[in-house]
């Protein structure tokens, strides 16, 4: 009975720690990311073009050929500034060279003593099998590519209503090139894409 007193204490604090173990090893003093850029009109314009070739594509035939679309890092960037304009404790950019984007991240936590700051850093490579993330950090954790995938998975399907529609999305993606400048998505379009997104709870406009 007394060793499982222990060990009921052990967990206990094990389970307490660990979070406050995680905090201390993702928080930093400095943000990785400094700057954040400006939406303008012609950053929303574009990204709305960009979504609206996306969803183009998506709505193709099943048995169509997979479409493709060729991103600057400065409409990636454009993105990235509408999608977290209204979030001001968020900044990111991303950097594209030959080895592939880069995405960098800096979240300010506020009243954390252990780092104003939680930094995210995540790079996408050139492949021929669908989406690969090869590197991923979080302060100073290491984590697998294939974490942030399943994440990014399981975040798009809650936020679209509990449906598959996340799964199917990433799953869409048959090839990434990269050059020193753009990067080009080849993808599958998706069997009642249009049927699909009428099921969730928000009528999604393009």
């Amino acid at each position: 009975m007394r060793f499982l007193g222990i060990g009921a204490i052990v967990l206990v604090l094990f389970l307490l720690l660990t979070p406050l173990g995680v905090l201390i090893i993702v928080s930093e003093a400095d943000s990785l990311v400094t700057t954040k850029a400006p939406v303008d009109v012609d950053s929303a314009v574009n990204a709305r073009r960009i979504a609206k070739q996306f969803y183009r594509g998506l709505m193709r035939s099943p048995t169509a050929p997979a479409s493709q679309i060729t991103l600057s890092e400065q409409d990636i960037n454009g993105i990235i500034a509408l999608a977290i304009r209204g979030i001001s404790a968020v900044k990111g950019h991303t950097e594209i060279s030959n080895n592939g984007l880069e995405g960098k991240f800096s979240l300010k936590v506020a009243n954390n003593p252990f780092g104003e700051f939680i930094n995210v850093t995540a790079r996408i490579v050139p492949s021929t099998q669908g989406l690969v993330v090869d590197k991923l950090s979080v302060g100073g954790l290491k984590l697998s590519g294939k974490f942030l995938f399943s994440l990014v998975e399981s975040v798009l399907n809650w936020t679209l209503d509990g449906e598959k529609l996340g799964t199917e999305l990433l799953s869409t993606v048959e090839s990434v090139t990269i050059t020193d400048s753009a990067l080009t998505l080849a993808y599958r379009p998706i069997e009642n894409f249009s049927q699909k997104l009428t099921k969730l709870k928000g009528q999604v406009q393009f």
